[in-house]
């Protein structure tokens, strides 16, 4: 899986990846949330995101990747 973009602090280490959160459109706040929590637990202070679509209603995959920015 690749990212559109790397973390914008020199010296970031990435501490690992929240693979595939899903999420409704009511539901992501929560979603969003479960991510901010995990990553914090593990020691991250910055966690790069993308979205994946899995209907037309508004369902989608989070795929997370954690840093910890010195």
């Amino acid at each position: 899986m690749s990212f559109a973009s790397m973390p914008d602090c020199p010296g970031a280490a990435e501490i690992g990846l929240i693979p595939q959160v899903g999420s409704n459109k009511y539901a992501q706040d929560r979603a969003l949330n479960a991510i901010r929590a995990q990553a914090a637990s593990k020691g991250a202070n910055l966690v790069l995101m993308t979205t994946r679509p899995t209907s037309m209603l508004g369902d989608m995959l989070i795929d997370a990747v954690m840093y910890r920015c010195p």
